[in-house]
């Protein structure tokens, strides 16, 4: 199972969307860097999918290429920026769960 370490990059400006808190509308968030033995992943968005892709589904970060094969679901995680709690989380979705750090993360466990 690949190992994915996270790491937040220095804050950068950027506009909450509707509902969210802050009063001129913007907040302080951060940019996440995925980052493995082989592999580096900078986030340009405030949600990505990783998995594996297949002929039905694309995902952000395919993670086939590190290893892991059928172990990995074609939507397996989703690394999100949390505007409410203002930090990254992590959504596994993947049967399998997700190991960061030498941690496991099983599925659907609230994970931050």
């Amino acid at each position: 199972m690949p190992t994915l370490r996270q790491s937040l990059l220095p804050s950068a400006r950027a506009r909450c969307p509707v509902g969210s808190s802050g009063g001129d509308g913007e907040v302080e968030a951060g940019f996440a860097k995925l980052q493995g033995e082989d592999f580096e992943y900078y986030m340009q968005t405030y949600s990505i999918m990783l998995g594996r892709n297949s002929k039905k589904s694309t995902v952000d970060v395919d993670l086939s290429s590190l290893g892991g094969g059928m172990n990995i679901s074609r939507h397996h995680a989703r690394i999100f920026y949390d505007f409410q709690r203002r930090r990254f989380a992590l959504d596994v979705i993947g049967k399998n769960g997700c190991l960061v750090e030498g941690v496991l993360h099983l599925p659907r466990e609230p994970t931050c």
